[in-house]
């Protein structure tokens, strides 16, 4: 409201009862002055856009913190409470004059006020930062993939491994040369995305199946084998297990998911390209729908690991039934993303800095992050550290959406930790 009008009327003697009591309802409405849906809805507006803003900074920050070969730290907003107060005042004036008409005066004003108070926690404890070293999940890359992002993108950002195409590590301190596997690996997502386009191999989220025991032949096993498998069938009917009897005439219990798949049309049989990406993923070739999982839930790496044998991971005449997946940590993606700051030439001369390594993967170099000795005019996403200011800039697209995927990264592995110990609130006048 924060508003203050005033209002004078002249009127004849006769009147004057009315001009007073007008007077005392304009007061009384102003005594029922409130808070009206505008107001809210520009607070919880404006809120928002803060708490956006410092996200995205504390992001930004942490990535330069890392190219510097400094700690990263994280902060979040343990809770956000705001108060609002309303006040109202009116008064009336007037004169008598004798043998004249009298002089009547009102004003009226009202106004409002915001008491915001922000609590901050620090997240210190183990869970959280197991959280930012574990690799990725299967799961967590199929909800990146589900919301909308580039799955060539999310892979190759997300992954270290698959199958036994490796991916390209950075070390910040050494220019690590790519893996002899590297080429086959950008190779492998060039197909799998062309050949999504063109229908051929669906890539997605779909039912995937997991081998969940060893066969059993109920005909001749022992009476234990029978207890044993008739056990896991009981136990894995509610998490979508079904027996299932095999070529042989053998039963072995089967779990079902929704999982990330690659899954070949028929007509895919007679296109060059998908033999190419059945043969650089060692894929079995009687099989059309594999299964995205964790490297160490394959069941060729389950079999191989009970024997003692060679991994699959590092066996080139391995023949592959799913598809295996070594996921990142969300602190290596951060490491790989800190490598496209762009330091100021001073510090790389000071030598308190090292030279960026050359990146030459999508989901890192299309992340920018410049520098500059004065505030950047044309970003929106900025911050200011070691007296140079570090920003993205409105234009530049991609960097947007590859600093976007990171945020969503970084909310599906770090999320919000409960009991985060709060170090700091602030009432905000």
């Amino acid at each position: 409201m924060n508003s203050k009008r005033s209002l004078f009327i002249t009127r004849h003697p006769a009147v004057r009862p009315k001009v007073l009591l007008c007077g005392l309802l304009m007061m009384g409405i102003l005594s029922g002055c409130t808070i009206g849906p505008k107001v809210y809805q520009s607070s919880f507006e404006d809120y928002n856009d803060a708490i956006r803003k410092t996200s995205d900074g504390q992001m930004l920050t942490n990535l330069v913190r890392m190219r510097y070969l400094e700690s990263p730290v994280f902060l979040q907003v343990a809770s956000l409470n705001t108060s609002f107060s309303v006040g109202a005042n009116a008064g009336v004036t007037g004169t008598n004059v004798s043998g004249g008409p009298d002089s009547v005066g009102a004003s009226v004003g009202g106004s409002y006020s915001e008491n915001p108070t922000i609590t901050f926690s620090l997240p210190e404890s183990k869970e959280y930062y197991g959280r930012l070293m574990a690799p990725l999940s299967a799961n967590q890359i199929t909800m990146l993939v589900e919301a909308g992002f580039d799955s060539e993108t999310v892979m190759r950002t997300s992954l270290r491994r698959i199958n036994r195409l490796q991916n390209i590590t950075v070390d910040l301190t050494n220019k690590t040369p790519p893996p002899p596997s590297y080429d086959d690996f950008n190779e492998t997502f060039r197909l799998l995305k062309k050949l999504n386009v063109e229908g051929l191999v669906e890539f997605g989220p779909g039912l995937g199946t997991s081998v969940w025991s060893a066969p059993v032949s109920v005909g001749s096993g022992g009476l234990s084998e029978v207890a044993l498998l008739a056990t896991e069938v009981l136990f894995q009917k509610t998490a979508g297990g079904e027996l299932i009897k095999n070529d042989d005439g053998e039963y072995q219990l089967h779990t079902f998911a929704r999982r990330l798949s690659i899954r070949f049309a028929p007509a895919a049989a007679n296109s060059a390209d998908a033999q190419r990406l059945r043969e650089l993923l060692d894929l079995d070739p009687t099989r059309n729908s594999f299964a995205m999982l964790e490297m160490e839930l394959a069941n060729i790496e389950k079999g191989r690991a009970y024997r003692g044998a060679t991994p699959a991971a590092l066996d080139p005449e391995a023949v592959w039934t799913e598809v295996g997946l070594l996921g990142r940590s969300m602190m290596e993606i951060m490491q790989l993303a800190s490598t496209t700051v762009q330091v100021p030439a001073k510090d790389l001369e000071a030598g308190i800095v090292f030279a960026a390594p050359p990146v030459s993967e999508p989901g890192a170099a299309g992340l920018d992050i410049k520098s500059s000795a004065d505030e950047p005019s044309n970003a929106t996403l900025r911050a200011k550290y070691r007296g140079n200011w570090f920003y993205i800039e409105d234009s530049d697209l991609k960097s947007r959406e590859a600093f976007a995927l990171l945020n969503a990264l970084f909310a599906v592995t770090g999320g919000t930790v409960p009991g985060a110990n709060p170090i700091l609130t602030l009432p905000v006048n």
